[in-house]
């Protein structure tokens, strides 16, 4: 270590220089970071939706972000239905509004004296001129009227940390630095160092594939937060070697032999702690712990090139600017450690028995959702998406039939029940507004066995009733004339000179021959006859779905059959029109290989009705689909995370745990240590728990995962300087007296950055409009309060009941 240290000093500006460059190299690659704000890409690799929704995108297409047109829902307070109008008509009157949706007669926009609004720009959503033009509405709309919104253009272009509030935590962690520092100049090159840091992380993070917008908001101030220690403990080193050396040279040489290896210790139960999250299922992990174990490790090269050089350097400005720190006296302290230590060791122990057991009523949730004053008024709608294989078409009619009778949908869109649903005669000729005759023709001619009509034959006495009877039809009467008819009943009054031929039986081309007839007016009039002679055939009991219908006429038109001559040209036009808006839509719901059914719901995206009813609808599918199905959406991801969380949650906190007491057993030697350390730790990640579940709150399942890695390789740190300098005091000094100097020592540190972990993170989580982001700053606030008290007033007297075991022998004597 002395070699090193003696390079890192004399060199020291060349270093210094070398970072710089590092630095201004990294500030030009920010701009090239490539940010990801879709969740659903770190979904593990296993999730049945993650791999239904690559299937959905191949088949029907990812979204095209052109046509992503943005929209919001504004809502009003105590509107007259003259205001209703008003406002309506100024929403439309709006530069880039395409469309302004309102209803006064339904509760879904009128509702308990408020008045929704729900707004579609030609801009895509996350463009600047929707956020412009939803800035000119808004800004408008509130000067006269008390107004709330939310929707896609709101969330897209929600500043996630307005400037004053960086300024504020910016201006706190200074303040708590300048006041716990011992000179006004050492929290400016504190900063100095970990902001080039800083720099030089979130610049490299452009060679990384994506970082999560999440990770990319978080990152500086945690990676502040869990370094800054770092920079204490050299300057306390350099402090305490000045005192026994003239030369500053030969005072920071020292200072870093001595220090490296415990800034070493400190750091690598933190990186560790942070790479643990690569681990995780849940690929927001992996982007996270590397993002953030990157910034540590950034911060450390920082702190051992960059510090000593604006130390030596500005060293008498360093002395200029020395004050007083002023800390409470804990001496106190160290004589309740010593003669309260059993009970304090017991104490612990029934705490984080207790805290274990309480931690399992914290609720957690796997999707946050932000306060929306206009969801607890008019529910926003929840999407779920059923993907399916297309031969399972007809077996998906029971879901759908099960789903549209459930009181919780309010629509049920897929290819059964819109474009592919079977409809009599009747019915389609109703949802067509089309003329009952004319469609039950169709039917007649649509389904007919063509092979069969070939060679079927009808005898003439039948025939002819059937065609007078059809004569009353304006359709049939184009071919079949008055003067044929006439003909035919000449026939019948000649007795028994016609008997022969009206006995006999006659293909639909013998009958033309014989009657004068074109032959495919023939073949019509016979299927007429067959399709109402079959009961089977009749068109009241047979039905045809509205895309095929509508296919089959636009075919007819095409190849000039009689058909077509039913039509005017305009109808005709707009059949084919009709026909090719209907194959887009179409298109968007059977594929080659799956269809899709889109659930609309009114249940929130996460709550226990929801998981309820996903489990319902993924039950249904397990019994009435013989092939592979997906759901998709954010309810059925917070399905799946809910199903696998709890051992997901295990998994990681053994992991963490394992890992981090391996680094501090190596550290210290002893398995006594670590263990403690771990506990002390875990423990305050339970309370952490625990003051959640008192609060009423629940806790973001990702934000447990990484708050819970950040802390166990955070806050140890603290332990594990407190006891290393107990160990070393009790070289030479009786058990109080060591606790009183390791207090004595180490609360500058743990006071100094314990105070930023629970301060900064505290007012950011309260700042952050992404509630992700937002729970994980509150949780770190909490679980580093709980952690450094642990850590001051429990762990001392654990230390002195077990001091036997975690002191070395040598070292006792």
């Amino acid at each position: 270590m002395r070699k090193v240290a003696e390079f890192i000093v004399n060199k020291r500006l060349y270093l210094f220089l070398f970072v710089l460059v590092l630095t201004a190299g990294s500030i030009f690659l920010i701009p090239k970071i490539v940010l990801n704000d879709d969740m659903t890409e770190y979904l593990p690799d296993d999730s049945p939706m993650k791999n239904g929704l690559a299937l959905m995108n191949a088949e029907f297409g990812e979204l095209d972000e052109t046509n992503d047109y943005g929209s919001f829902r504004i809502m009003f307070t105590g509107l007259s239905s003259t205001e209703n109008e008003t406002i309506y008509d100024s929403l439309a009157a709006f530069d880039h509004v395409t469309n302004v949706a309102y209803d006064a007669e339904s509760t879904d926009y009128q509702k308990d004296g408020y008045s929704l609004y729900v707004v579609t720009l030609d801009q895509a959503t996350d463009s600047k001129e929707a956020k412009d033009t939803y800035d000119t509405i808004v800004n408008t709309m509130e000067k006269d009227y008390e107004i709330e919104t939310d929707g896609d253009i709101v969330t897209a272009n929600a500043e996630d940390l307005p400037l004053w509030i960086i300024a504020l935590a910016a201006g706190l962690l200074i303040l708590i630095l300048f006041i716990l520092s011992d000179s006004f100049a050492e929290p400016i090159f504190f900063i100095l160092a970990i902001a080039m840091a800083i720099f030089m992380n979130m610049g490299t993070n452009a060679f990384l594939p994506s970082v999560s917008t999440m990770t990319n908001s978080i990152t500086a101030i945690l990676q502040l937060a869990l370094s800054v220690d770092y920079s204490i403990m050299l300057m306390n080193r350099y402090r305490q070697e000045k005192k026994k050396e003239e030369s500053r040279i030969l005072a920071m040489i020292n200072a870093l032999q001595h220090s490296i290896g415990a800034i070493l210790g400190s750091s690598v139960t933190t990186i560790v702690g942070l790479l643990v999250l690569v681990l995780m299922s849940f690929k927001i992990g992996e982007d996270m712990g590397i993002v953030l174990a990157k910034g540590v490790a950034f911060s450390l090269f920082s702190i051992f090139t960059v510090l000593p050089f604006l130390i030596v350097t500005f060293d008498n400005f360093i002395e200029k600017t020395k004050k007083k720190v002023y800390l409470p006296s804990l001496k106190h302290l160290a004589g309740f450690g010593v003669k309260g230590r059993w009970i304090i060791t017991l104490a612990f122990l029934g705490l984080f028995i207790f805290m274990l057991w309480y931690r399992s009523s914290t609720n957690i949730s796997y999707i946050l959702e932000q306060n929306d004053k206009i969801a607890n008024i008019f529910p926003a709608e929840n999407t779920i998406v059923l993907l399916y294989d297309k031969a399972d078409e007809e077996n998906i009619a029971g879901i759908v039939s099960d789903l549209e009778a459930n009181e919780n949908v309010s629509s049920v869109n897929g290819y059964a029940n819109t474009l592919g649903k079977e409809l009599t005669a009747s019915e389609m000729a109703g949802s067509l507004g089309m003329d009952a005759s004319t469609v039950q023709w169709l039917y007649y001619h649509m389904t007919a066995d063509q092979n069969t009509l070939e060679t079927a034959k009808v005898q003439l006495s039948i025939l002819l009733p059937f065609m007078q009877e059809m004569m009353q039809n304006p359709l049939a009467s184009s071919f079949i004339t008055q003067d044929m008819m006439q003909q035919f009943a000449t026939l019948q009054s000649m007795g028994d000179q016609a008997s022969a031929v009206l006995a006999q039986e006659m293909t639909y081309s013998e009958f033309a021959a014989m009657a004068g007839l074109d032959e495919s007016m023939a073949k019509l009039l016979y299927e007429m006859y067959f399709s109402a002679a079959d009961a089977q055939m009749n068109p009241d009991g047979i039905t045809i779905s509205v895309f095929d219908f509508i296919e089959n006429l636009v075919n007819e038109f095409s190849s000039g059959s009689f058909v077509a001559s039913l039509f005017d040209a305009t109808t005709a036009a707009q059949l084919n029109t009709t026909y090719e808006t209907m194959k887009e839509g179409a298109a968007q719901l059977l594929g080659d290989t799956y269809g899709r059914l889109i659930i609309t719901t009114t249940l929130p995206e996460a709550t226990d009705e929801t998981m309820t009813f996903i489990d319902d609808l993924q039950k249904s599918g397990e019994a009435e689909l013989t092939n592979d199905f997906y759901l998709i959406g954010n309810s059925p991801m917070a399905y799946e995370m809910s199903q696998s969380f709890k051992s997901e949650l295990n998994r990681i906190t053994i992991i963490t745990a394992v890992a981090i007491f391996l680094v501090v057993a190596v550290t210290f030697r002893s398995f006594l240590i670590p263990l403690i350390l771990v506990l002390v730790i875990q423990c305050s990640v339970f309370i952490m728990m625990g003051i959640i579940n008192i609060q009423g709150y629940s806790i973001y399942f990702i934000a447990l995962l990484v708050v819970q890695c950040i802390l166990m390789g955070a806050t140890i740190d603290y332990g594990i300087l407190f006891t290393s300098y107990y160990r070393e005091h009790r070289r030479t000094k009786e058990k109080r007296e060591a606790l009183w100097a390791s207090y004595t020592e180490s609360l500058p540190t743990i006071m100094t950055s314990g105070a930023i972990m629970i301060i900064v993170t505290g007012i950011l989580g309260n700042a952050f409009t992404n509630p992700a982001i937002s729970q994980i700053c509150e949780s770190i606030s909490k679980g580093a309060l709980c952690a450094t008290l642990l850590i001051i007033f429990l762990l001392p007297g654990m230390l002195s009941a077990l001091d036997r075991w975690i002191i070395e022998k040598k070292n006792k004597s």
